[in-house]
Parts: structure tokens; C-alpha cells; sequence
């Protein structure tokens, strides 16, 4: 879309350094590397980077404009940008602005978060009411959605999401993600949601949160933004959950049964889709072409072996259903578990709690990979890294396996599914 620095102004209460109010722009960036000509640069300053050591690169490149907010940048040689405007902190502007954008369009906004399953909501809501044919089929989605890109769930990623809303848009579905309290709150303040999910609470990022009571209270963040007329909707299974959004929000409460589906994720984005005019029998039809993100539950089966990469993320609630799905396959069951990150100072009980849901499984065998998994069986064959136990499978693994792949971001664990994928199919 085309946006005015006028407009940037309003909504960052920024100050025009050059330039005229009335100068259009093409869009945003906030990459250099990437930017293309037209674009508004602003230079983000994070914990490993800052975006002003890159103006001058922007405007080698015919940047629009430049939003900075560091005196330490040198003005003098910005002069051949045709606008510059100075704010108190860009990535704050950065939101503002977005939701200066977002305030344009009277549509539905579903924002989804939760302790899991983020994503996964969010791509089957967009797939099930995009307009969009599958493949070979007629349409039978209802509208053109936006939807956040990958797991653009942060105030940078969900901002640079909605600043790409324009007229044709008849719905936004994005995710909102939290690890500290008040940020879902800021989420809330920048995306202005009209339909609330909640996919679930578990025990995630208690590094921060500290017990699952804060979790709690971290979710409970988003009903302070979500329209008084709006929806909010959740697992009805969570008694405590359901209290809770009881108490703090009079809008419209729908609660999605996951034993009427077999997955919380599609009981969540049906009950969002019903709400905005889809018939079951037309999401039942559509979600047979869905295709979710990878590293999700992700089953590649080669020779048969199937190898589930589910190595996206991990904590207890995502492991313990990871390990619930595991155990409903035929043939050996392995799991590779790596590290559970971000869990505080209970992180080692939490390892040693998922050990014996692990025992209790009737899983063939386990191996583990990080200092933090080695607690969750000591009598598991324990690996110091990827390739180590990637080597170990290759050795063991036999026609009829099942081996599902799981560990926290950092841990890289898509390695090890992408290794025996790769490697399987010539040794069996």
C-alpha cells in the first residue's frame, strides 16, 4: 500500500528531521540487505544488532526514507534520503505504526496464542476460510486472508505482519507469543483483535513466568485488548482457564471440546471458522489438502519407517502430547527427546517428571541429547549432540519403526530428522 510520512507522524508522534509530510512510500523494511526502492528503512536496535550501522547501506539503495532514533548516528550523510523522521524508539514506532495501519480496515482479527500449538491454529484457520482453491477443487473458503508469515509472533514480526493489510483483506489471522509479562499486552494494543484463542496453558517458558500460575496470568493479557464485542475462544476442558476468562472478560465466550475432533488445534480453528460463517461440512472437506508448517508433527516415511519431526519446539505439555500421539503407532516406538529450554529453576525436576511419563509410555527405546534431557532417563542412551545420535539411529533402526524427533529451538533437532531421511533409505 501506499503510506504518506504524514501518516507515520501521526501514529509515531515522530520528528521530521527532512523532508515533506505529503512524500508517499512503498512500504517497509527492516533490512538492508532485502530493501527495495520506495521503502521507509527503520533501523532497529536489538541485543545482537542495531539497524543504524545499516542506514547508509539503505540509502545506497534508494530507501524512501529513514526512521532512527539513535543520536549516535552521524545526520550528515543521511541528507541524500528524501525524508528522515526521528522517534524515541523505533521498534515502539514500529508497532505504533502498525497499528495506526491496522485501525484502518473494520475486519475480523483473530489472534491465537497459548502454551502450544500457535502456528498450527493459526495456518489451519487461514487455510479453512481463504478463499483460495486447493488444488483440483473448487474454492470453499469465504474470504482473502492475511495471515502472519511462519512464526512471526513477536511485537517486530506481528507489526511487519499487519502493516502489509490493504483493502482487498477481509480477514487477519496472526499469532501472538509471550516468554515475559506484558508483552501479550503490547501484542493486544498493536493488533486490536476482534476473535481471541487461547489453543491451551502449559508449562512453557517458566523461566520467566515462573510457575504455571503465571502463565495463567500472562495469557490472561490478551482479553485486555480484545474488543469488548468480541470473541474469545478456548479449551473447554480447562476448568481454571475457563473460570478465569469468565471473571475478566463480558464479550462472547466459545470453548472448542478436543475429544470431538481428536486435536485441540482443529476443535480451536473449527469453532473460529463456524463463528465466521463456515459450515462443517465445508471445513471437513477443505482441511483433507491442509498442509501444515514444518517441523510440526511432520511424518516423512521411507521404507517403513516413519520419522516424525515435531523438533520445532518443546516443553512438558508439548512433549507429553508428542509422546501421546508416539504411542498410537504399530512397530518399535522410539523417541529422541532433546533439551527443554526456558524452564527456570524447576527445568531439571520437569526433565525428570517427562522420564517417567516416558516409562509409563511403553516406549521401546529412548535416547536423549543435551545436559538438561540426560535427566529425563538415566537409563537412556545419552548423547552430547546431534550427529552423535543421528550415527547411533542409523545403526538400530529396522522396517516398522516409529522414532519421533522433539527438543527446544536452540537444540537444532530437525537435524537428526533430516540426517535419517536423507541417509535411511540406502541402509534399509
Amino acid at each position: 500500500m501506499r503510506m504518506f510520512v504524514r501518516e507515520l507522524l501521526q501514529a509515531t508522534k515522530g520528528r521530521l528531521i527532512k523532508g515533506n509530510p505529503n512524500t508517499p512510500f512503498s512500504g517497509i523494511s527492516i533490512d538492508s540487505r532485502t530493501i527495495k526502492k520506495g521503502e521507509l528503512f527503520i533501523a532497529l536496535k536489538g541485543k545482537n544488532f542495531d539497524g543504524h550501522n545499516f542506514i547508509d547501506e539503505a540509502i545506497e539503495k534508494e530507501a524512501g526514507g529513514i526512521l532512527f532514533h539513535s543520536s549516535l548516528y552521524p545526520l550528515p550523510s543521511t541528507l541524500y534520503s528524501s525524508f528522515i523522521v526521528k522517534v524515541a524508539d523505533t521498534t515502539r514506532a514500529l508497532g505504533d505504526f502498525a497499528s495506526y495501519q491496522r485501525r484502518k480496515f473494520d475486519i475480523p482479527l483473530i489472534a491465537i496464542s497459548g502454551s502450544n500449538g500457535k502456528s498450527t491454529v493459526k495456518e489451519l484457520i487461514a487455510f479453512l476460510l481463504s478463499s483460495h482453491r486447493p488444488t483440483g477443487r473448487r474454492p470453499t473458503g469465504k474470504y482473502e486472508v492475511l495471515k502472519s508469515e511462519n512464526n512471526w509472533n513477536n511485537c517486530i514480526g506481528l507489526s511487519l505482519s499487519l502493516l502489509k493489510l490493504n483493502p482487498q483483506h477481509q480477514v487477519a489471522v496472526v499469532e501472538m507469543a509471550t516468554n515475559h509479562f506484558g508483552e501479550l499486552k503490547r501484542l493486544g494494543e498493536i493488533g486490536q483483535p476482534t476473535i481471541g484463542v487461547i489453543t491451551n496453558i502449559g508449562k512453557a517458558h517458566l523461566e520467566f513466568f515462573k510457575d504455571i500460575e503465571g502463565v495463567y496470568r500472562a495469557k490472561m493479557e490478551l482479553l485486555e485488548n480484545l474488543s469488548p464485542d468480541g470473541t474469545i475462544v478456548i479449551d473447554g476442558e480447562d476448568k481454571k482457564l475457563c473460570s478465569l476468562v469468565k471473571k475478566k472478560f463480558q464479550g462472547e465466550v466459545l470453548r472448542f471440546d478436543t475429544s470431538s475432533l481428536g486435536s485441540a488445534c482443529v476443535a480451536a480453528a473449527f469453532v473460529v471458522c463456524k463463528k465466521l460463517g463456515m459450515s462443517e461440512k465445508e471445513m471437513a472437506e477443505k482441511i483433507k489438502h491442509f498442509k501444515n508448517l514444518p517441523m510440526r508433527m511432520e511424518i516423512s516415511e521411507i521404507k517403513r519407517v516413519r520419522i516424525i519431526n515435531d523438533a520445532y519446539n518443546s516443553n512438558p505439555s508439548s512433549l507429553a502430547y508428542a509422546i501421546e500421539k508416539l504411542a498410537q503407532f504399530e512397530g518399535r516406538k522410539i523417541l529422541v527427546a532433546g533439551d527443554m529450554l526456558e524452564l527456570g529453576e524447576k527445568s531439571e525436576e520437569l526433565h525428570f517428571e517427562m522420564g517417567r511419563l516416558i516409562a509409563s509410555a511403553k516406549i521401546d527405546i529412548l535416547l536423549t541429547v543435551g545436559k538438561l534431557a540426560e535427566k529425563i532417563g538415566k537409563g537412556a542412551r545419552h548423547f552430547t549432540s546431534n550427529s552423535q545420535a543421528a550415527e547411533y539411529l542409523l545403526n538400530i533402526i529396522q522396517k516398522g519403526d516409529t522414532i519421533l524427533v522433539k527438543g527446544s529451538r536452540k537444540m537444532r533437532m530437525e537435524e537428526i530428522a533430516r540426517k535419517l531421511c536423507s541417509t535411511a533409505f540406502y541402509i534399509l
